[in-house]
């Protein structure tokens, strides 16, 4: 029997940036492959140097500042893609021109089709990262119908694989752990231009003319400029929490009256299945795999309304029966994948992809 080949899956952004939900991914899909290892090959973290929740990582090197990472991912990383029989990519950040077969995640297209929104040097490192991969990967996962169309008009001879996400098993419900005394509206999204966190604040503070009691709660750590934004708006009504670990924002996402994700554009959104999973009901644009994702179990408005977003919160916060509703439903939508599911679909892109090394 031959020996196993073996698999990297780059997990640096889960140590760098745990909180994020690229990062939660690659931790969920690690952990489900190794609890049910394949016999056929190994699937190892690829991580930065120092104290590692995967103790056989295959490691690279100091995680900061950004350009040590950029040698990293072009010498450390291609010199490691040597030693391995596939390399998986879920953030376009790796060697450019890797020595085994690569397999990328595409969660979606928004740095190249809303380019300007992106700092110059940010954006010009990871397109042609971005592209490059694109051109080279053996195999392409996306996790929404949304995406895959819009990859596949931009690159249409790739193979692409259509794996939905499951919602990371922290965010789940727990009946005894009661909301928050005043209506809390929690964002947990990033803080980029498309995700308009500028709206959520205006939103917020109209819904505060007619509910005075009502506050926002942000995790994660937000550009000075929003911080000013939401303090001069919404004064002592907003909490910002910082990065928290996930049992924290577990408990926020429990404890709050309604998650808020407003955006012009998304791939995924972990945030809305996290939500669901919490019990807790969502209002959120109608944008990018938006609807996909929610499947009638949050509240959609249009992108850039801040007023039906203000109404929107406003009707959850006031109506107790449709938050009950929505949130039985997005439980009932939470329920519906695992990620035993999303690792053994995964392992057969590996292995597709491997195979046709032979």
């Amino acid at each position: 029997m031959s020996d196993p080949q073996l698999v990297g899956l780059d997990l640096r952004r889960a140590t760098l940036w745990p909180q994020t939900g690229i990062a939660r991914y690659g931790r969920n899909l690690l952990r489900a492959v190794q609890d049910d290892p394949p016999c056929d090959m190994r699937v190892r973290a690829i991580d930065v140097d120092g104290p590692s929740a995967w103790p056989d990582a295959l490691t690279v090197g100091r995680g900061t500042p950004a350009w040590r990472r950029a040698i990293q991912e072009q010498v450390s990383m291609a010199a490691l893609s040597a030693h391995l029989d596939l390399l998986h990519l879920p953030w376009s950040e790796g060697p450019l021109r890797p020595r085994c077969p690569l397999v990328v995640t595409l969660f979606d297209l928004v740095t190249i089709e809303d380019a300007s929104s992106y700092e110059l040097g940010f954006r010009v490192y990871y397109n042609a990262l971005l592209r490059a991969h694109m051109r080279r990967a053996a195999a392409v996962i996306v996790s929404s119908q949304t995406t895959l169309d819009a990859a596949r008009e931009r690159w249409p001879d790739r193979r692409f694989h259509l794996i939905p996400l499951a919602v990371d098993p922290s965010f789940h419900r727990d009946e005894s752990e009661p909301r928050t005394p005043e209506p809390t509206i929690l964002y947990t999204g990033g803080f980029d231009p498309r995700k308009r966190v500028a709206d959520l604040v205006e939103a917020v503070e109209r819904l505060q003319k007619r509910i005075p009691s009502v506050q926002l709660v942000v995790s994660g750590v937000p550009p000075p400029a929003f911080i000013d934004l939401a303090r001069r708006k919404l004064e002592q009504k907003v909490q910002f929490l910082g990065y928290v670990g996930d049992e924290v924002l577990a408990a926020w996402y429990r404890r709050s009256w309604v998650v808020a994700y407003p955006t012009d554009a998304e791939g995924f959104g972990f945030p809305i299945v996290e939500a669901f999973a919490s019990g807790t009901p969502v209002v959120a644009t109608s944008a990018g795999s938006v609807e996909e994702v929610s499947r009638g179990a949050a509240l959609l408005v249009s992108p850039g309304d801040v007023g039906e977003l203000a109404d929107s919160i406003e009707r959850l916060i006031s109506d107790r029966p449709l938050r009950e509703s929505l949130a039985a439903e997005g439980l009932r939508r939470a329920s519906t994948s695992s990620w035993d599911e999303v690792a053994r679909m995964t392992v057969e892109v590996y292995r597709d992809v491997l195979a046709g090394q032979h």
